[in-house]
């Protein structure tokens, strides 16, 4: 008889996923939905990546012991059909009719598309719903290790709430406060992203960078009118945060937006406000990073205030460590600041922080349904998707005789990691693909694109070369002993979160010399660091020891391995295609080196070491 029980988790809303966890040995598989389609935080019913988690795990879905699923608001049918109408082809409409089923209330939707998954095959588990902050935390809570600490979700809003933050004592969490939509702070940096006339929910990081070219005083004068407003708009409301205990985050406990007329209010007025500046300073670019400073200085202040009145009174001793999660913990530099507090012990950014992290969640959530306790355990990788073999890649090269015909193959076999040095030192652009599929935004050098960070000038080139416009430099990956004395707060309170490249932090002045095209114009890098025991990045480890033989340096670039826009890639087929259509001199597909055809007519940079 089978002990061990399994949860499959999904997310609806913005960027769908799922993710399958295991009582027994923790979480086995997650991918988001972008990653299959190829539209970038797409809001479709993650159909396809349900189908591929159990295909990855080696499982059906009649395995599976209990479905659990979020959004950010409990759904109506007219909800459903309103936004599914923006994507008929996956949607669950679609499902419904595929399914032949009758939609009588929203959870028909989703049976419907589950019994698609098995040639419609009836569902014989339980199917519950967890509210949406509730979800966030428990993607966080079983990779604490720590006997105490506390988890604080934040973004623009969920289940009628924009915080949630608990306390967690071994494997029991409590409840300590909330606060509603109309309280946002990621709404606010959501809506000056939009009003800046970049996209919601997508573009915010590019407000971070350009936040340090700025003077928030310029400009921080909209946010304390914003306070103001928001104050008279709310004069009839008794508490903007209220304390709540441990039932009121029961499962499948879930809120209308029953205030979303502060949204439309919130919105209006940071839109008009921020455009009436920007007309007044002639739209000049100087005035946009004003602004950007603004509402990043705004944010860290809020956020920081926030946890000096509700969580630094319970840990006087700052012996509890603190988790991190939800939308508004992309921002970097604010999750450097909380660091920089010294309140906590160690600091833990859940590596998918926005609601693509929802199904991991989800799933974790489940157990707490099932009475069933899942042992803290730590998250030592994200590589939980798709497993590109040589198989797929030699499949590839029979039916597409273009791979074999037009690049030059080479099996790199165990001096990968020698020649991916040496191609970096000589000025070349090199991607890499390699095993499991990262899990999460960021790419973690299982889906990335490398090159040297020795040149100041290095950024504004290879932006040039992958038809990118950002106004960051790259984020450099760098073993944990480099990283100790090139980054000034890079310690055991960081550590952690520097794996995953969920935080900034202040450059030495070793670092600003030896890799100054990874530093901002702050001082600030945002690096990806590996151990040397870490197995799912052993080559990319022993890479950065052989470069450094090389060169001297100590880090080069780790950036995404996409087409400008579009999601992570996901396949060898993907891989081979974007390198087809770029300016990259190079790709491995684990150990088979290919070259560029183009190779002799491509742009170079650098290269001094022959």
């Amino acid at each position: 008889m089978r002990t061990e029980k399994l949860v499959l988790g999904f997310s609806l809303g913005h960027d769908t996923g799922a993710a399958i966890v295991s009582s027994e040995r923790g979480l086995l598989v997650a991918v988001n939905e972008e990653r299959i389609t190829r539209i970038k935080q797409t809001k479709a019913f993650p159909i396809n990546a349900i189908k591929e988690c159990l295909k990855i795990a080696k499982l059906q879905l009649s395995d599976i012991d209990l479905i659990c699923y979020t959004n950010y608001e409990k759904d109506t049918i007219e909800q459903l059909v309103r936004r599914e109408k923006e994507i008929p082809n996956s949607s669950l409409i679609h499902l419904c009719k595929v399914a032949d089923m009758q939609r009588e209330k929203p959870e028909d939707f989703i049976i419907a598309a589950l019994c698609t998954i098995e040639c419609l095959k009836p569902i014989t588990c339980n199917i519950g719903r967890i509210d949406h902050h509730v979800a966030h935390v428990a993607s966080v809570a079983p990779f604490i290790e720590s006997k105490q600490a506390f988890i604080l979700s934040m973004d623009g809003f969920g289940d009628d709430k924009s915080v949630l933050v608990t306390r967690k004592v071994d494997s029991t969490i409590f409840g300590i406060a909330t606060r509603e939509l109309y309280e946002s702070i990621g709404l606010v940096y959501q809506f000056t992203t939009g009003a800046l006339g970049f996209t919601m929910n997508l573009h915010e990081g590019k407000i971070t960078g350009m936040a340090a070219r700025g003077d928030k005083f310029e400009a921080l004068h909209i946010y304390q009118e914003y306070e103001d407003f928001m104050l008279k708009l709310r004069i009839d409301i008794k508490f903007h945060v209220y304390y709540c205990n441990e039932h009121n985050i029961a499962f499948d406990n879930n809120f209308p937006i029953a205030n979303f007329t502060y949204y439309e209010c919130m919105k209006t007025f940071l839109f008009e406000k921020i455009k009436e500046y920007m007309k007044l300073k002639n739209n000049s670019q100087q005035a946009m990073f004003d602004v950007c400073a603004a509402v990043q200085a705004w944010t860290e202040s809020a956020v920081l205030n926030f946890i000096d009145s509700y969580i630094k009174p319970l840990n006087d001793d700052n012996s509890a460590a603190i988790g991190l999660v939800g939308g508004l913990f992309a921002n970097v530099e604010l999750n450097r600041k909380i660091a920089a507090t010294g309140y906590f012990k160690q600091v833990f950014i859940f590596p998918n922080m926005g609601d693509g992290g929802l199904c991991v969640g989800a799933a974790y959530r489940g157990f707490a349904a099932m009475n069933i306790s899942v042992k803290p355990t730590e998250l030592d990788h994200v590589f939980f998707g798709h497993n590109v073999t040589n198989e797929e890649f030699f499949d590839l090269a029979v039916t597409n005789s273009l791979i074999m015909k037009d690049y030059l193959v080479f099996d790199s076999g165990k001096h990968k990691y020698k020649i991916l040095a040496q191609l970096i030192a000589n000025g070349f652009i090199v991607a890499n693909v390699e095993d499991e599929m990262e899990y999460g935004p960021r790419a973690l050098c299982h889906r990335s694109i490398h090159f040297n960070c020795d040149n100041p000038d290095v950024s504004l080139w290879l932006n040039k070369q992958l038809g990118r416009t950002e106004t960051m430099p790259f984020a450099p990956v760098i073993t944990h002993n480099n990283a100790l004395k090139s980054f000034k707060d890079y310690n055991k309170i960081t550590e952690y979160a520097a794996k995953f490249m969920t935080m900034n932090f202040l450059a030495t002045d070793f670092f600003k010399n030896n890799c100054p095209g990874a530093v901002h114009v702050d001082g600030t890098v945002r690096a990806q660091v590996v151990h040397e025991n870490e197995i799912m990045n052993n080559t990319i480890y022993k890479t950065l020891e052989y470069y450094y033989k090389l060169t001297d340096r100590v880090a080069f670039i780790n950036t995404s391995f996409n087409k400008h826009g579009e999601p992570i890639v996901m396949t060898a087929k993907e891989a081979v295609e974007r390198f087809e259509e770029s300016n990259i001199h190079y790709l491995f597909i684990n150990n088979m080196l290919l070259t560029n055809p183009k190779l002799q007519s491509l742009p170079k940079f650098g290269g001094e070491y022959a």
